[in-house]
């Protein structure tokens, strides 16, 4: 074969290779993924939007928590400066919510207030203004925008000479009791602390509707293991990613009460305590 002839058979055998169509395939119009691809992509997608519905619901929940938080420490401030001012009077406290200022812990040591107290005729003409709207759609132990205040105050000492006698248990008190307490109180001053709840905490197992049959404590006091502030642990603290507990404490403050009619020799009497 000569040359020219395997040059024009090579031409002919490229100029076929190049006009060839490629063979059929199986493709039809109406081809899809297979059921194994189809449900692979729909546990994927569910991955991811759970993912994100989970996210949201936090950053969410975080917010709104912050946010309770904040009216909660201005409920509290607000309480101490009416106890300041006095627009609010702290002579007839129950001794449930008084504490001796050198107890071990003390206010801490206090248990929280009960829905019985909160029900409490008595209870509720002593300490005045511990039920906070904040909505303005009236105050309701179902709405957990609403909040109620744990008020406590350290007991005076009657006698400012040894053996030391603090404040009579006596409970309500009788209007010579009441004025001789305000007496007291105004000469040396007195430590007031309080703590703020959501409104929704006061609830049995059966929702959170306040009841007089209620009267078990359903509130944490600040110091218990649930309401740990020890970010280091477990605990259930928003600034962990979740939500705390909602029967812990949304705030808790402190404050030294000295009124006008104090003079100088009581009060130092007072902090020496």
């Amino acid at each position: 074969m000569s040359r020219h002839q395997q040059t024009t058979e090579h031409g002919l055998l490229w100029r076929w290779l190049l006009q060839a169509k490629p063979l059929p395939t199986q493709n039809h119009p109406d081809a899809g993924f297979s059921l194994v691809e189809s449900l692979l992509a729909v546990v994927v997608t569910g991955i991811i939007f759970v993912a994100l519905a989970t996210a949201a619901a936090i950053s969410v929940g975080v917010r709104v928590q912050a946010r309770r938080i904040d009216l909660a420490n201005q409920a509290a401030r607000s309480y101490i400066d009416g106890v300041r001012s006095g627009i609010l009077d702290t002579a007839g406290f129950p001794p449930a919510i008084r504490f001796d200022l050198t107890a071990t812990g003390g206010f801490s040591g206090l248990t929280p207030i009960t829905a019985a107290q909160l029900n409490d005729a008595n209870f509720q003409a002593a300490v005045q203004g511990i039920r906070v709207d904040t909505n303005g759609n009236g105050f309701s132990f179902n709405d957990p925008n609403d909040l109620v205040i744990q008020p406590m105050r350290s007991s005076f000492v009657e006698d400012p000479g040894p053996p030391k006698v603090l404040e009579a248990a006596n409970f309500p008190k009788s209007a010579t009791e009441l004025t001789a307490a305000r007496t007291s109180l105004e000469r040396g001053g007195f430590t007031l602390a309080v703590r703020v709840y959501r409104a929704d905490a006061f609830g049995g197992a059966g929702g959170p509707i306040l009841t007089t049959a209620n009267t078990a404590a359903t509130v944490l006091s600040n110091n218990a293991s649930e309401c740990s502030t020890n970010f280091s642990s477990s605990k259930n603290i928003a600034l962990q990613g979740g939500l705390p507990n909602k029967q812990c404490p949304l705030a808790v403050q402190t404050a030294q009460v000295f009124l006008s009619t104090g003079n100088f020799r009581e009060l130092q009497q007072n902090l020496n305590q």
